[in-house]
């Protein structure tokens, strides 16, 4: 059998549709035999909100993103030991980031929940799954 996917990334941003995103890189990296990349990306808030709101909000998004990739990992590895998960807390525009990773990884899948947490919704899609289905040249799951 050709190995299809040797590296798989994965965006989660703890709503569900992220949350079966990963069960299904999951289950394609262990049938792939693929690498699989977890990120988080916390989103950058306006710097108009006051100092001591947006350090403590920073600090507490920081905190909860960094959990979601510890609890993934832990999971992952419970039950898959022998698949190799890489885990990664970025910061920026969520869309941009899973586009700018994707190619410096030199990912062969991304795979998206198809909303997540963010604010205003798509007709169709989440923003973010928009923007990287819309940007990105490389192949892309969108999960429900």
């Amino acid at each position: 059998m050709i190995n299809l996917y040797k590296k798989i990334l994965v965006a989660l941003d703890g709503s569900e549709p992220s949350k079966n995103a990963l069960n299904h890189a999951v289950e394609h990296s262990v049938k792939w035999g693929a690498d699989l990349l977890v990120i988080s990306v916390i989103p950058r808030i306006s710097p108009l909100v006051y100092a001591r709101v947006l350090e403590e909000y920073g600090k507490v998004i920081k905190e909860t993103h960094q959990r979601l990739l510890t609890e993934a990992r832990t999971k992952i590895n419970d039950n898959h030991p022998d698949l190799m998960v890489e885990t990664r807390l970025e910061e920026g525009r969520p869309g941009d980031v899973i586009v700018e990773v994707a190619k410096e990884e030199d990912v062969d899948l991304i795979v998206l929940g198809s909303r997540g947490v963010g604010g205003i919704r798509g007709w169709v899609l989440g923003s973010t799954s928009r923007y990287v289905v819309e940007t990105c040249t490389k192949p892309i799951l969108i999960v429900k």
